[in-house]
């Protein structure tokens, strides 16, 4: 999907509501830019819009109906005058697009991307966020009746997917699947890594963005990006070890079962991803490895303490 050329009477409505509805020169869109980043297979476009009062936002083209549908629900709430969520992305506006698809109008945030550095530190920060989007998903469910992706049974794909020593295999996904079940679903962004991740403009929240994989998901399966930080350096093992523990305390669930929850999802992830590229037999190599690091975290499943 393409951007149109100009700017249109959607993106004036927006840039009037930001300056309170004035028709003043704050709410003139001077500048329309392009935006790099966005590029999954729901994304059709990002844009820039900048004020000569100072102000900016940012339409994104989607063709995800679950992240439009969620845009509306929090347009709703707000409305309402429910209290948001500071984790989740701030809507402006979001309406079909006659050309296909759907545009949302956003809030722009500080700092996103680039890469993961900026948020080492922030571990307390990110989990008191993911917890606080878990539960607001959660309301916005029961007001909304919203229809969220269906949890994944990545055990079931791995048993599948893994071929060689499968006694073994079976054996390691019994293992989890029996530990794993005591513990519920829960709602998750499920795409949470740093080019998801920007802080508010008062840099004191982070805030999430891209809501096309919201759904249920096994405990800590949102963290699934940063257990990938236990194959590389000492510094994003440590980064990903205190995001969950941090995590854990939160939500009153073991550290072991977050991160057995992300290492079993990474695990599916990296099996996926490796098979796509072409590469099945690193895929399967990499799945093994994480269901590894997995069985390691049940060992401390009874407690929250540090790996």
């Amino acid at each position: 999907m393409s951007l149109p050329p100009g700017i249109d009477a959607a993106a004036r409505d927006v840039a009037q509501s930001l300056s309170g509805g004035r028709s003043a020169s704050g709410a003139r869109i001077v500048t329309v830019q392009p935006l790099t980043g966005g590029t999954g297979a729901s994304t059709g476009g990002l844009r820039l819009y900048r004020l000569d009062g100072g102000g900016a936002f940012i339409e994104k083209r989607t063709t995800s109906e679950l992240e439009y549908t969620l845009a509306r629900a929090q347009l709703v709430d707000t409305a309402a005058g429910l209290p948001r969520c500071p984790a989740m992305l701030r809507y402006l506006a979001a309406m079909p697009d006659p050309a296909g698809g759907y545009r949302l109008f956003m809030e722009r945030l500080e700092e996103v991307g680039g890469n993961d550095s900026w948020l080492w530190g922030a571990e307390a920060r990110l989990a008191e966020a993911a917890e606080a989007f878990s539960l607001a998903i959660a309301a916005m469910r029961r007001r909304h009746g919203l229809a969220l992706r269906p949890a994944p049974d990545v055990l079931a794909m791995l048993g599948k997917a893994l071929t060689g020593t499968k006694d073994a295999t079976d054996a390691q996904l019994a293992t989890l699947r029996s530990a794993l079940a005591g513990y519920p679903l829960r709602p998750a962004h499920n795409d949470l890594f740093w080019p998801n991740i920007g802080q508010s403009q008062d840099a004191e929240t982070l805030v999430f963005l891209d809501f096309a994989l919201v759904g249920d998901n096994l405990p800590g399966a949102e963290f699934h990006h940063f257990a990938k930080g236990l194959t590389k350096s000492a510094r994003h093992r440590a980064f990903f070890l205190a995001l969950t523990l941090q995590a854990a305390e939160r939500a009153s669930i073991p550290a072991g079962i977050m991160r057995a929850g992300a290492c079993v999802t990474a695990a599916a992830r990296a099996r996926t991803r490796e098979t796509r590229r072409g590469r099945p037999e690193e895929g399967q190599r990499l799945a093994r490895r994480f269901l590894g690091l997995a069985e390691d975290a049940l060992q401390e499943r009874s407690s929250t303490r540090e790996l």
